[in-house]
């Protein structure tokens, strides 16, 4: 399978990158990263690119790791309420 050539702009700059997902998604990630730059920059203008790159990963890791969380909070209470349904149906 030939991987798609997208041409994104992030901090300004331009990346060529190659991807299996379709070229709107991967527009829309990097668009996502650059709105993460953005605003960092608002609040840390001395910092250098590489700066302001590690500190939007690590702040996009973050939201990930809290989304996951909540996600497998969320799965643990619904098998819970599962069970209390199977219990009442079932008894």
């Amino acid at each position: 399978m030939e991987l798609n050539r997208v041409s994104v702009t992030i901090n300004g700059n331009e990346y060529i990158l190659k991807s299996d997902y379709p070229e709107e998604h991967v527009i829309k990630l990097a668009n996502y990263v650059d709105n993460v730059i953005k605003e960092l920059m608002q609040s840390h203008k001395n910092l250098s690119q590489v700066q302001l790159f590690l500190l939007a990963s690590l702040n996009i890791a973050d939201e990930l790791f809290m989304s996951k969380e909540e996600n497998n909070a969320i799965k643990k209470e619904l098998l819970s309420l599962k069970t209390e349904l199977e219990k009442k149906i079932g008894g």
